[in-house]
């Protein structure tokens, strides 16, 4: 799903900021003298209309052997942005489709090039490397901007102010330092990385700002390292159990070569448990922390996503998935819409206010398209 803070989606980027001359959000309540008002966002999307969508998508994907995937993408992205609501506005997806499949035609040009060298001349690889670290910051600030100028809400535009030397630091420099850190570094990456999205971003003529400090990052990740502790030392108990009783029967003789070959499985399952908790856990206590503080001129936007629900999502939405064979995808998508969308916020004081437009700006799509090629998941 997208990323604009204001759309619930997957657009939004940053502004460079000064943390120390920004107030927090409890100052702000203090100083206002007109009481907040929380505008909800509002998703209307329903999976019978997605499903049309979907399979007309995917069925003319494979039909043009990868062709419209670029209209796919438009027509999707269309969806959820048009059916996502703010104050009684939908937001709107602009992108042109021709633009996404000449940047696709492009990507994918550069990952056959990388595959060929890497597979045929393996003395290359080291320089393709080094060349794709040097290209990453490019790709990630290009798909910001491009994903940015080609949302719109009320007329007007998003936009992404990042440069390149900028992307570099945040999304290079900072992360090559983890194992010079013992990966200490990383909490404080992210908190670059998310500053960078985030206050970078602009709506028409107004610019987003963020106010998180690097400690409320490494809170986020000493808690869950002492839930890394207590979860492991629970989880090397059962498997320590498991495997006990397992050969005890084993060596008795009163255990079949089914249950024996199910024994590793059922080793490797809480381990598998484990590992989608904590990308659970990880990817909303970030995604709340960074968008509880977020603000846009008077306004500040709330977000109460819970780690529980999303791990519940995901695990029935995982399941339906692979019984339907795939075609109950749509159902999943909306239902993941419509729960993020109905917990976040806008919180301002009355009414939202009217935002000029600052022109616009078309962006290039190679961007996105190298970023989804090598799978760069960036935005807020």
């Amino acid at each position: 799903m997208p990323n604009t803070p204001m759309s619930g989606n997957d657009s939004l980027q940053e502004v460079s900021v000064d943390i120390g001359n920004v107030k927090r959000f409890d100052q702000i309540s203090e100083d206002s003298a007109v009481a907040n008002r929380r505008h909800d966002l509002i998703f209307k999307g329903n999976a019978r209309e997605y499903f049309k969508i979907w399979i007309v998508n995917v069925a003319l994907t494979l039909f043009t052997l990868g062709i419209f995937s670029a209209w796919a993408k438009v027509r999707k992205k269309r969806y959820f942005h048009g059916n996502t609501y703010l104050d009684g506005n939908s937001f709107e997806y602009l992108a042109n489709p021709l633009n996404i499949l000449k940047g696709r035609v492009i990507a994918v040009s550069f990952f056959l090039l990388y595959w060929f060298a890497s597979t045929f001349f393996p003395m290359l690889l080291v320089p393709v490397i080094v060349v794709g670290l040097l290209l990453l910051p490019w790709v990630i600030y290009r798909s910001l901007r491009f994903n940015a100028v080609n949302s719109a809400y009320r007329g007007v535009r998003f936009d992404f102010d990042g440069r390149y030397k900028e992307a570099a630091i945040s999304f290079l420099f900072w992360p090559v330092l983890m194992p010079f850190t013992l990966g200490l570094i990383w909490p404080y990456a992210q908190f670059k990385q998310n500053n960078l999205v985030v206050g970078k971003s602009r709506f028409g003529e107004g610019m987003f700002e963020f106010c998180a400090r690097p400690g409320e990052f490494y809170n986020l990740y000493f808690v869950l390292f002492l839930v890394l502790i207590a979860l492991s030392l629970l989880i090397s108990a059962v498997m320590f159990v498991v495997t006990g009783l397992s050969a005890g029967l084993a060596i008795k003789d009163n255990m079949s070569p089914i249950l024996l070959a199910l024994v590793p499985f059922l080793i490797a399952l809480p381990i598998v448990f484990l590992q989608f908790l904590v990308y659970v856990y990880v990817q909303i206590r970030i995604r709340n922390l960074v968008y509880n503080n977020i603000l846009f001129s008077k306004s500040h936007f709330e977000s109460t996503l819970r780690v529980r629900d999303m791990f519940f999502l995901y695990l029935t939405n995982a399941i339906a998935i692979i019984c339907s064979f795939g075609l109950l995808i749509p159902w999943a998508a909306i239902r993941l819409a419509r729960y993020r969308a109905e917990h976040t916020f806008i919180n301002a004081p009355g009414e939202l206010e009217e935002v000029r437009s600052s022109g616009g700006r078309d962006g290039s799509a190679l961007g996105e398209e190298m970023g989804d090629m090598f799978d760069v998941g960036v935005g807020v």
